[in-house]
């Protein structure tokens, strides 16, 4: 990605699916294609999640936070620009 973020998301979905294989859960990750093809089926999980990883793509600003907050999915910000974004709703 544009601003090196790439090797967080691997590392996540790695982990991710390592324990996916030990512990018998699932994981499941999502990567959106320029037709907006995943974004469906990922707006589907998040609406079966409590909390939805939100690492940046190629900026920090991601769509999927607004994603996972419309259908009621807690966002977890992994890094400190993303809190930035929309300061009046974290703090309410």
């Amino acid at each position: 990605t544009a601003l090196g973020f790439r090797p967080w998301r691997d590392a996540l979905v790695a982990e991710c699916r390592a324990r996916a294989a030990r512990d018998n859960s699932t994981c499941h990750d999502f990567y959106p294609l320029p037709n907006g093809a995943n974004a469906l089926h990922a707006v589907a999980w998040y609406a079966r999640a409590t909390f939805c990883l939100q690492p940046p793509g190629d900026t920090v600003a991601r769509a999927a936070i607004a994603d996972a907050v419309s259908v009621g999915c807690i966002p977890v910000l992994l890094h400190p620009a993303q809190l930035r974004l929309w300061p009046w709703h974290w703090d309410a």
